[in-house]
């Protein structure tokens, strides 16, 4: 079962962006931003928020099915969790150059795109991995082998 700190963490974290999120756009409305820019501001924030929130529906699903994941998986894994945590690193800097040097995001970007890619190969074989542990029982189900 996962600490009651991390969910406490997540919480935090998920209350923060909201509460930014809300100040930004009242921030946007008073300084009189452009519509299209407001626009396009609020997507990136509602985007990002949606990454915390998957990454909390994530830990909640885990937390609640409590799924028997054997130790040879470990490594892939950590790599697994690795790879994304450097893909929402590298997301940061190019949310903040949208703002600061607008120029720079694709070359940003490119990273987030590397690192996204990485995670998917190693979610895929990390799947494949496990599952190849099990065969069909005779009603359809998998039965570890």
């Amino acid at each position: 079962m996962l600490s009651k700190d991390i969910f406490r963490k997540f919480d935090y974290l998920e209350n923060n962006a909201d509460r930014l999120q809300r100040e930004i756009e009242n921030e946007m409305i008073t300084h009189s931003i452009l519509p299209q820019h407001r626009s396009e501001v609020s997507t990136l924030i509602d985007e990002l928020d949606e990454i915390i929130d998957a990454l909390k529906s994530s830990l909640n699903e885990i937390n609640i099915e409590m799924p028997d994941i054997p130790s040879s998986l470990n490594k892939n894994l950590i790599s697994l969790a690795e790879t994304s945590i450097n893909a929402a690193e590298e997301l940061i800097p190019a949310a903040r150059a949208y703002f600061k040097a607008p120029f720079t995001v694709r070359e940003k970007l490119l990273k987030v795109y590397y690192f996204e890619s990485e995670t998917d190969k190693l979610s895929f074989s990390t799947k494949e991995d496990y599952f190849s542990g099990y065969e069909r029982a005779g009603s359809g189900t998998l039965r570890h082998i």
